[in-house]
This record gives structure tokens, sequence and C-alpha cells, in this order.
């Protein structure tokens, strides 16, 4: 795609208004998550046209020509999105939400690859280039992002009133949307409980029992920009009806201009939901924070996997014996030993991977000497499986991550027990940190 091109569209767009811009990413991050449903509320949206101009150079796309150019089509939106927060005409929550869907796009894409070709090697071209671009997205926020706990900021901001001029999902909502990666860690039981209670103070959440069929009529008085900001913020959670419902509900609103008693009756329906049923505030925000976790939990597990499938070439799909494994060790060595190290962790990762535990013990050193944290578990993971085989200079390495916290959290007799197996399986630099550490 022509980057000048992709350009003059972003051009375009960020002469709309705040509102409508925010409308557009919410209907272009509709459209990632389901292009069948929502094709034929947005086909006809000026920005969807310009896309579809600019991907493929036609004016109108039939539904198989959409699917074919799917690809292109959410490489578009995406790189549309990233452009806009890099002008600083969106927030910070859309990418953090664009990020969370991308997640859930890699996991789709890999499940498919895995059904058509009954193996775990293959990654296609489109969840390769996904990847790149979570990763990279991430690295970006992450520059931006303090060292202070802004979880206590967040508390703060609570008891300052800075949510409770608004309707209460869009407060719950936007709470939320100040939990991210980075405290996510740090949220145990008792911040928790800290949180609900401080919302409870400003009125944000109560334990009151209300009909769930008149939370969801609520719904429709909201305001359009704020019903953006709901939709930005729990589009890539799964797995609970009441956020499948919400999203059926805003899209209806945002893209139909209304939510009539007929629609909501038939999307109740639809999700066979007992009308009667009562839930309190309390229990909305729990079960979205619970939503809000999984998704992040997920996300972080993800980028640690894609830390390493990012390092395979592409399409690399085969099975190797033994022997093969250990040549690809070798190589992988002759590599590092050149300091090629990224053709070096290529080849160790194709042999650890088929169980070589020298390449295992290998990969996991060099993450953990890498010194960044993300690579710390990466390296205690291929340390464990080496350790698993028998090696025994993985179980002194092991040790001493349980000992100072490495990619674990920090357990010394744990990491001594390690050390001391090392030491008894004779292993001198084990034996020598023991006496030392006397």
């Amino acid at each position: 795609m022509d980057n000048l091109v992709l350009q003059e569209d972003v051009n375009y767009l960020i002469q709309e208004s705040k509102e409508n811009i925010e409308k557009v990413t919410v209907e272009m991050i509709s459209l990632m998550n389901d292009s069948n449903k929502k094709l034929q509320t947005i086909e006809n949206q000026s920005w969807f046209k310009r896309m579809v101009k600019t991907v493929t150079g036609k004016n109108t796309l039939s539904k198989n020509e959409i699917k074919e150019n799917s690809e292109k089509l959410n490489f578009y939106m995406i790189d549309v999105i990233s452009e806009l927060y890099k002008r600083q005409v969106v927030e910070q929550r859309v990418i953090l939400s664009l990020s969370r869907n991308i997640n859930n796009l890699i996991k789709e894409q890999n499940n498919i690859y895995k059904e058509l070709y009954n193996t775990k090697y293959i990654m296609g071209s489109f969840v390769k280039k996904l990847n790149e671009k979570l990763i990279n997205l991430t690295q970006k926020l992450n520059n931006k992002v303090d060292s202070i706990d802004n979880f206590y900021m967040l508390i703060d901001e609570i008891r300052l009133g800075t949510y409770t001029h608004t309707n209460f999902l869009v407060a719950i909502c936007m709470i939320l949307s100040k939990i991210d990666e980075n405290n996510i860690k740090e949220l145990d039981n008792k911040k928790v409980k800290s949180l609900e209670e401080n919302m409870k103070k400003m009125d944000i959440i109560d334990d009151v029992k209300i009909d769930i069929i008149d939370f969801f009529k609520d719904i429709k008085n909201i305001t359009p920009n704020d019903l953006s900001k709901i939709y930005i913020e729990i589009s890539s959670f799964r797995n609970n009806y009441i956020v499948d419902i919400l999203l059926q509900i805003i899209e209806n609103i945002l893209f139909n201009g209304e939510l009539r008693k007929e629609e909501l009756d038939f999307i109740m329906l639809e999700n066979r939901i007992n009308t009667n049923i009562q839930i309190s505030l309390k229990d909305i925000f729990n079960k979205l924070l619970k939503c809000k976790i999984e998704i992040l939990e997920e996300l972080n597990l993800g980028l640690e996997k894609k830390l390493i499938e990012s390092e395979i070439e592409e399409n690399k799909a085969i099975i190797i014996s033994k022997e093969e494994a250990k040549l690809e060790y070798g190589l992988g060595k002759l590599y590092l030993k050149e300091e090629k190290f990224s053709e070096g962790i290529k080849h160790l990762i194709i042999a650890a991977e088929q169980g070589n535990e020298n390449a295992q013990y290998e990969l996991g050193k060099y993450y953990i000497e890498a010194g960044k944290e993300e690579r710390y578990r990466v390296g205690v993971k291929w340390l464990e499986r080496a350790a698993k085989q028998g090696r025994v200079e993985a179980k002194f390495e092991l040790g001493k991550c349980y000992k100072f916290g490495y990619g674990v959290i920090k357990d010394s007799i744990r990491g001594y027990k390690y050390i001391k197996k090392a030491a008894l399986l004779g292993n001198k630099e084990a034996e020598n940190f023991l006496m030392s550490d006397l």
C-alpha cells in the first residue's frame, strides 16, 4: 500500500470532529472483530469506501471480494488507527484496545492454520505480520508508560470525583481503561477491594439489585461519544454475556442511530437471557474487571510467546529427528560465535522445540543474559525444559533465577534446592556458589 495515499486518507479523517473520529475507530475495530455481521451497516460509510478504493483501486467490492482482501483491509485499519494515535488524534486507550483485538485476531488465525495443517509450526504470513505489529505497538506504548504505580493515581482520581459526573457504565469503563499490562500483576484482592470501596463512596457502583433488562434499556440514554468510549474498552473482551449484549446494543445505536424495543427483545432472546435476572452495578463492574484481567494476562503470555515466534522463519513447518536437531543446535552455536545472533537464535529455537536440551539451555542463558524482564520469563521457561531433561547447568542457572527473582517470583529456598541439586550432580560452579554463599 502506498504510504502517501494512506497519509492522504488520514488527513481526510482528521478534519472530522473528535466524536466522529472516535466513531470511525469503533467501526474499524468492530469490522476487524466480525466483518460478516458488521459489513452491511458500515459499507456505506465514507471512510469504508475510501479504504476500499485505497486498498483495491475499486469503488465497491462484493462480499467475496471483501473476504479475499480481508488481510489487506485489516492492515489498512490498523495502520490508520496507529497513525491517528501518532498524530495525537485518538487516545492511548484506543491503541490498547486495538492491541488486544490484534491479539484476538492472531489467536483466531493461528487456530485456522492449526486446523488446516494439523501442526503447531506453521505460521501464515498474515499471522506473522500481525505479530510484528502487535509487538511494535506494545513497545511504543511501553515507552510512554511511567514507572510509577498508577493504581494509586487511579484511586486518587476516583476520590477527587473525576468519574462521578458521567454515566455509571462510562465511569466503570474509563476506570477499567486505566488498568493495563503494566499494573495488572500488582492488582491483588486487596487492591480490587480498595477499588470497589472507593467507587462505592463516590456512588459509581452499589449493591442494589436491578432487573437486567432495565440496565440494558438505560444504554440508549448514553451519548454516542460515550458509547464509543465504552465500545473501545470492552470490544476485545470475550466469553461474557453482558459484554456480548452490550456490544450488540451499542452497535445498533451507533450504526443504525437508535435501539428499538423489538431489537432489544431480539438481542435478549438471541443470547437466551432471562429478563427477570437481577444484577447490581458492583456485579457488572466485577464481571467486566474479570474480562479485563483475563485479556491482559492472555496478552502478556502471548507477547512472551511472540518474542520467540517472531524470530522463527516464516512458514517454518518442519518435523526433524534428534540427529537433525543436533545439527541445528551446532549451526546455531556457530552463528552465535560469529555474533550473528538473529540467525543463531532461529536455529537454536528449531532444535529446542524438538527437545534438544543443549539448545534449550543455550536459549535460556541467552534470554536471561539479555537483561530484560520480558526476556527473563522466556529464559526461565527454556531453562525449566532443559533441567527436566537432566541438563545440570540448567538446574544451576534456574536456581539463580529463583534466588534473585529473574523472570519468576523470588524464592530463595527453591533457588537453593536447584543449586544444591546441580552441586550434588558435580557442577563445580554450583559447588563454588554454595561455598561463597555460606
